[in-house]
């Protein structure tokens, strides 16, 4: 969104990029993105599944480089 690219590692700083610094929170990527990062966390869930969800988030808000 500002031009700079930045490096997410992990789903800790996935989510804290999906809630502080997404540009568009209305799509269904995002909310699915969100679950799968807190999951990830929350949960000890699949890190590999949070990885999946956030790239097809930043796909969808064209924020992917």
């Amino acid at each position: 969104g500002n031009g700079f690219r930045e490096r997410v590692e992990g789903p800790k700083a996935a989510l804290e990029a999906l809630i502080h610094r997404w540009p568009s929170q209305s799509q269904p990527e995002y909310a699915a993105a969100k679950c799968r990062c807190a999951d990830a966390i929350i949960r000890h869930g699949s890190a590999e599944f949070a990885r999946r969800a956030f790239i097809e988030a930043a796909v969808a808000a064209k924020v992917l480089s």
